[in-house]
């Protein structure tokens, strides 16, 4: 039997040794701003900050022993699902690109230096900024909606290439015909 919490610290040696970093390397959590507001402050959730930060450091060619300001500023835009576990630590650097939404999702923005709301993580849905919250309603039930939803603009290229697939395969199948036609009357001349 594995011991609870041995997985994530495994892949976080593993990912640390493969950046040539301390176990103890926290370039995010151990700034004198770090709040981390909404999220739990879990060894794992806080791991997971620093190896993600980490890690933007490394492809950007920023050295490890960076100022605060060089490393907020390359973690500017990016946004990581801490509910998630180091394997798969879903995270995007770029503007208006986000990793993919869960019922469970907890995303925290590195800006913001704190968890985005339900309200936004629907905004960034493409969900309207009035849309409201039914009366009773928990936070963690909101927040579990956005999961179930899918923003119109991907809705519309989802069905697209759904439509696109389905016209294909049908034009394949008329052609496919033909050809077999073709071949079963050549060979019936014959």
């Amino acid at each position: 039997m594995v011991e609870r919490g041995t997985k994530w610290r495994q892949r976080s040696a593993a990912i640390r040794e493969s950046l040539l970093i301390s176990p103890t390397y926290s370039p995010w959590t151990r700034r004198n701003e770090f709040q981390g507001l909404g999220i739990p402050h879990t060894q794992r959730v806080l791991d997971l900050l620093n190896v993600v930060t980490a890690e933007r450091l490394y492809s950007l060619e920023i050295p490890f022993s960076a100022r605060d300001s060089q490393i907020e500023e390359a973690m500017a835009e990016s946004f990581v699902d801490v509910s998630q576990s180091h394997d798969r630590r879903p995270c995007s650097h770029q503007h208006g690109c986000l990793p993919t939404v869960t019922t469970s999702t907890l995303l925290y923005s590195f800006s913001k230096d704190s968890v985005v709301l339900p309200q936004e993580l629907f905004m960034l849905h493409g969900f309207p900024r009035h849309m409201a919250i039914p009366p009773g309603m928990t936070q963690s039930n909101f927040r579990s909606m956005v999961g179930n939803g899918m923003c119109a603009p991907s809705l519309a290229q989802s069905l697209g290439a759904l439509f696109v697939s389905f016209a294909l395969k049908s034009r394949n199948r008329e052609a496919s015909t033909t050809v077999i036609d073709v071949l079963d009357s050549e060979s019936d001349s014959n």
